[in-house]
């Protein structure tokens, strides 16, 4: 069963919308999150310790590079850019911070 862009799209949508009213939109909270979030780097390589929130691929690493400061965070057009729909940015964030998509077996 392939889960539509659009049920993912509503759910993506629900789950901000939950975030907003816990934290209000425009408040000093809600600006707090987003600095904090946009603060952590998309990824670290440290000697004997790799940290990525969801999946570990280096061509999706290699493809986001030119979209990250030295510290590893997104640039304002990396940002930009790992939002448009159909990007190989967008695609590679996706696989990094989500995960792969795999379709699974019947039954």
């Amino acid at each position: 069963m392939e889960v539509s862009f659009e049920v993912i799209q509503q759910k993506n949508t629900h789950q901000h919308a939950e975030f907003l009213r816990q934290i209000e939109a425009d408040s000093s909270d809600h600006e707090d999150a987003i600095r904090w979030f946009r603060g952590l780097p998309i990824w670290l390589d440290l000697p004997g310790l790799r940290v990525v929130h969801a999946c570990w691929h280096e061509p999706s690493s290699r493809i986001l590079t030119p979209f990250l400061d030295k510290h590893g965070r997104f640039t304002e057009a990396g940002l930009r850019e790992s939002y448009r729909h159909g990007s190989k940015a967008h695609a590679a964030a996706d696989i990094l911070l989500k995960g792969p998509e795999q379709r699974l077996p019947a039954g």
